[in-house]
């Protein structure tokens, strides 16, 4: 999926958080998809994986002021893959449920 059509999926979203966070585990999808597509089993050839899409997550953020531009950056960095090699190879395989996904803001 490309950026404009992640923004286009956000606007017209009535639950804004929930739909950034759906999209959030959406570009860790893509990492999974990305590393079977080209066989990638080595953490460096992911981690390009995850470059490659950060800069796409830019130009969403781009597109949607909401995202803050170190958003992915961010939740790559929380999935501390050295210090539990089983999450890399969770989002390879694609089963990120309970791994990714933002907490909800308290409510005012």
């Amino acid at each position: 999926m490309k950026a404009k059509d992640y923004a286009a999926r956000y606007n017209a979203a009535a639950d804004k958080h929930e739909e950034m966070a759906l999209i959030l585990a959406d570009f860790f999808l893509e990492v999974g998809e990305m590393a079977k597509k080209r066989n990638a089993t080595v953490p460096a050839a992911v981690m390009a994986i995850f470059r490659e899409l950060n800069q796409k997550f830019k130009a969403l953020c781009e597109l949607c002021p909401d995202f803050h531009p170190d958003y992915f950056l961010r939740a790559v960095q929380a999935v501390n893959t050295d210090s539990d090699p089983k999450i890399l190879e969770m989002i390879i395989k694609g089963d990120i449920r309970g791994v990714i996904i933002p907490p909800r803001p308290p409510r005012r």
